[in-house]
């Protein structure tokens, strides 16, 4: 990733990790949040599946 130059590439860099929590796995992202629902989007490291159960045990 390239050096950040202006106040505006810090600013998009702050918007993009705003509601992104990290995890072993890769990252999940808050979406929407709301009194009757939450949606987050999920971003899975390459390979990282194959190592995952995809059913609860």
């Amino acid at each position: 990733m390239p050096p950040i130059d202006t106040s505006k590439e810090l600013e998009e860099i702050r918007k993009e990790y705003h509601n992104r929590e990290d995890k072993p796995w890769g990252y999940e992202k808050v979406l929407i949040n709301t009194d009757k629902y939450l949606t987050k989007e999920l971003f899975i490291k390459e390979g990282y599946l194959d190592i995952l159960p995809l059913s609860p045990q």
